[in-house]
């Protein structure tokens, strides 16, 4: 009966058309057209996720009583992946999505933080967190260290990592869906940012503390690139600073 297109891109428009839906809603953009009930798209373009859905969703009716991201429903789980350490645990997501090479922080940056971590805040334990793919990455970051950062690449269901995030003193990660998940966990998070514009992918909170450097090419949008300097120009001192900052307050 209704169709209601978040994702506004050409494909979910054209979907949303040959679903022939009495209704569908969504932004006039990318064959936005092919909706009977249109959004007028900002043409600054700069909104955040929930204020994007909320103009949709007012098309229907809907009200924001309020405006912030929630995990809901939340059943704890066996979490023995962390063995027995569950204080003063520093998560970091290893990489974004393979298909986003251009967002992930080099390796090397990671090593150095973690560095300065057991070297500055002792006491503290690194976790490397991401999918099944980043495990070579954290492999490399693993045998880097006499104490081993905890390692959860792979092992983790999303009710085990929504679990393991809760535990975190701080969450340090590009952006990817779990930065979006430890936000609604209200966890510290430390978010990196390269190619894509913060303020399109974020909902400000008081736990959110992003880093990025404005280059003459942000925010270009590409998947994969051979510099990288917006994301090798986020050093692993400005970042430590932040982290110690938080966990000292």
């Amino acid at each position: 009966d209704y169709i209601i297109d978040l994702q506004n891109s050409r494909t979910s428009h054209l979907i949303a058309f040959l679903s022939f839906a009495q209704k569908s809603f969504g932004f006039s953009r990318k064959l936005g057209f092919l909706l009977n009930s249109r959004v007028k798209f900002p043409k600054c373009g700069l909104i955040d996720p929930l204020t994007s859905q909320e103009r949709i969703l007012k098309c229907l009716g809907v009200e924001f009583k309020e405006k912030r991201l929630i995990f809901w429903n939340r059943k704890p789980t066996d979490i023995s992946v962390l063995g027995a350490e569950f204080k003063n645990l520093i998560g970091i997501n290893v990489s974004a999505s393979s298909k986003w090479e251009s967002k992930n922080w080099p390796l090397a940056h990671i090593r150095k933080l973690i560095e300065s971590i057991y070297s500055k805040l002792p006491g503290f334990r690194a976790v490397l967190i991401g999918d099944r793919q980043a495990r070579e990455k954290a492999i490399i970051i693993e045998n880097s260290f006499k104490l081993k950062p905890i390692n959860l690449c792979g092992k983790t269901s999303l009710s085990d990592l929504a679990e393991v995030l809760g535990k975190l003193k701080v969450f340090i990660t590009p952006d990817t869906a779990t930065l979006h998940l430890a936000q609604s966990l209200g966890i510290k998070t430390i978010a990196l940012f390269g190619p894509t514009d913060p303020i399109r992918h974020t909902v400000k909170d008081s736990n959110l503390h992003i880093i990025f450097k404005k280059l003459p090419c942000s925010f270009c949008y590409n998947p994969k690139c051979e510099k990288k300097e917006c994301m090798l120009q986020i050093s692993p001192s400005e970042v430590f600073s932040k982290l110690k900052e938080l966990v000292s307050a």
